[in-house]
């Protein structure tokens, strides 16, 4: 902690740099995108001289700075839309939309979304955006910079206004931003002189026609929804491990299937990292839902430092009684000892994992019985360990892999993946890398960018 002339105090920590002022009690902190050599500093490397510059040493250097040099950013950024999509789809006007003031939709455009910026280029990151619909929502939603859009579905027939206000990196808002007017005009069926004229017809049509019209948009919401739930249990991106370089991803089938993966540490230690992968049957909401239950009994099972195995039968005895009697749940869950460098899995039903060391490619067999959870009421599974050597590679991977079918409804199947991972360069490519190859590997074969089931993949290497 370091004291400038204007009595601010400037504080390295772990995770940035922050000027503490002491009169109104506020912080301002500071990360690597605002220039700092890394986000964590070292303890006791600090200093200041006689000019008052200030030096402050981290993992990757050290930062030198003239407190009085280091100004806030006062401009007050422009706001504008940049997009509008009906059906995630984008509308063209015949005019720029940032001088559109005034947007008519048909009743059954109930699906829209904008998109908006703050025209502020110094640290795009750190803009924020608030936004509201009003007759819609209450109280303004704040979003930041990597959410810079707002979506609305099913609004009643009528006007409604549309605000959105931004500001720069430094917190600076433009309170006036910009507003666009909504109206939603009515259907044909919702006017008096077409009721009068047609009467009881008018009522059977209109009827049959809003029966249809709710089942279509209830289909479309809930797949939304469903989608939204199922990404939402998932990681939002790789984790960091200096033993360990990991990738996985899933993609979404068009009816929304019940994949799901994650991480979790089994010891206090940190020393055993577990991933778990699975795949609930069925489609849509009710396979979210399951996926949602199921990984948040897992997580609650791995902090009571239990066995994979263990936690396998208890995740089977909570869920059983709680899911439909046709639904089930394929699950996998592998445990990495970074110490000593060995696989364990226990395996209820999912894809084996591959292992690819040594120029060889090896599908893990896990002893034991194989039966998804929920279908019996107990199974006592069992665990199977393998050593690992570095620069080896695991593959995880749902029955969206092996099972996709081409136009002649053949299978990709295991030796397609086998002949595929036994092609790859490993030793240039990244996990990452390897990931996408498989996905893309497999889009080629069904020649569909959108599967029928999801796809799940997950690559790991031993460092």
């Amino acid at each position: 902690m370091l004291k400038d002339q204007t009595g601010n105090f400037w504080i390295s920590t772990t995770n940035g740099l922050s000027k503490f002022n002491p009169e109104d009690e506020t912080f301002k902190n500071y990360n690597i995108k605002d220039g700092l050599q890394n986000n964590e500093f070292n303890g006791g490397s600090y200093y200041k001289t006689k000019s008052g510059e200030m030096l402050f040493g981290g993992i990757d250097g050290f930062n030198s700075f003239y407190p009085e040099n280091i100004k806030d950013n006062n401009y007050i950024p422009p706001i504008v839309l940049t997009s509008f999509k009906k059906f995630n789809e984008e509308v063209n006007f015949s005019k720029q939309l940032t001088s559109i003031k005034e947007i008519e939709l048909s009743y059954s455009d109930n699906i829209f979304s904008f998109e908006f910026a703050a025209l502020d280029y110094s640290a795009p990151e750190k803009n924020r955006y608030a936004y509201k619909m009003e007759g819609v929502d209450e109280d303004w939603v704040f979003v930041n910079a990597d959410k810079r859009f707002a979506a609305y579905t099913t609004l009643s027939p009528g006007e409604y206004v549309f605000y959105v206000k931004g500001s720069n990196s430094d917190g600076v808002w433009n309170e006036k931003g910009v507003k666009v007017l909504i109206k939603i005009i009515p259907p044909f069926w919702q006017r008096l002189w077409f009721i009068v004229l047609v009467t009881f017809l008018l009522l059977g049509i209109g009827y049959f026609l809003f029966r249809r019209r709710l089942r279509i948009i209830r289909m479309k919401v809930e797949l939304q929804s469903a989608h939204d739930a199922q990404l939402s249990i998932m990681p939002h991106s790789d984790p960091i491990n200096d033993k360990l370089e990991i990738s996985g991803t899933c993609i979404p089938a068009y009816e929304v299937g019940g994949d799901f993966f994650d991480y979790f540490l089994l010891d206090n230690d940190q020393k055993k990292f577990g991933i778990i992968i699975g795949d609930v049957s069925g489609k849509a909401m009710k396979a979210a839902v399951t996926a949602i239950m199921t990984s948040g009994i897992i997580i609650s099972e791995t902090r009571s430092n239990k066995s994979i195995s263990r936690i396998l039968e208890n995740v089977n005895s909570s869920i059983i009684n709680k899911i439909e009697k046709k639904m089930f749940v394929s699950l996998c869950i592998c445990v990495i000892d970074i110490v000593d460098k060995t696989l364990t899995i226990a395996n209820a039903g999912l894809n084996k994992p591959v292992i690819l060391t040594n120029g060889t490619v090896e599908f893990l067999e896990s002893e034991g019985p194989h039966l998804p959870l929920g279908v019996v009421t107990k199974v006592q599974y069992i665990e199977t360990s393998y050593s690992l050597k570095s620069d080896d590679l695991i593959i995880l991977t749902t029955d969206g892999v092996n099972e996709a079918q081409n136009n002649d409804r053949e299978l990709f199947g295991d030796e397609r993946l086998k002949n595929h991972l036994l092609s790859l360069n490993r030793e240039n490519l990244s996990v990452a890398e390897i990931k996408n190859s498989i996905i893309k590997e497999v889009q080629k074969f069904t020649r569909k960018e959108k599967p029928n089931d999801d796809i799940t993949v997950l690559v790991i290497r031993i460092i």
